[in-house]
């Protein structure tokens, strides 16, 4: 766990270059702008079909799967704990290969993965949150409870329209892309001071 002082200064050295995770903000500010483009295009054009949502999804499923196991395997690379990134990015991934091979076969596992996905993301910010990082608890949190609000709200009804789902999992993309762009500013932040 890594405890810094909310300011530098006083006795405060920062850890070595490789251990500041104010370096990876763009990883995050580039996750946050897939999920925005996702959630705006799902909400703008609710009366996409099935297939191009699932083509979609798929494709934004993988790379925030592959970004997130490739941000846990450097965080367990440096030593901190990454176990839930790799595991949870690893499950992103298989949800969106899953999704794209079989683009056409309808919105209810579309609508139960990313359901569950966001479920599981929200859970995950929660556990942020419990490790107790001072700079990221409230917007984790904030980013933790609107992806499990967004969740259960999916996976309460699975059998909505297309057009209704689209809208519901675009606004929990939306919102989960504007958190995260919040968060990847604040790291910018931190990564201009030397944190």
């Amino acid at each position: 766990m890594l405890d810094f002082p909310p300011e530098p200064g006083r006795g405060f050295q920062p850890p070595p270059p490789a251990f500041r995770l104010s370096h990876y903000w763009m990883l995050l500010a580039g996750l946050g702008s897939a999920n925005l483009i996702a959630g705006l295009v799902s909400i703008i054009l609710p009366g996409v079909t099935v297939l191009m949502l699932s083509l979609l999804l798929g494709l934004l499923l993988s790379v925030t799967g592959a970004g997130a196991a490739a941000f846990g395997f450097r965080l367990r690379h440096l030593g901190l704990p990454g176990l839930w990134a790799v595991a949870l990015g690893g499950l992103t991934l298989l949800a969106g290969v899953l999704i794209l091979s079989e683009p056409g076969r309808g919105v209810r596992p579309i609508v139960v993965a990313c359901g569950l996905w966001f479920v599981l993301t929200g859970l995950a910010s929660l556990l942020v949150v419990r490790a107790g990082h001072r700079e990221s608890s409230v917007l984790s949190a904030v980013l933790g409870a609107l992806s499990v609000v967004a969740g259960v709200v999916a996976l309460a009804d699975t059998s909505a329209g297309a057009d209704l789902m689209s809208i519901v999992l675009g606004f929990g993309f939306l919102l989960r892309g504007v958190v995260e762009c919040t968060l990847a500013l604040r790291l910018r932040c931190l990564h201009r001071l030397g944190v």
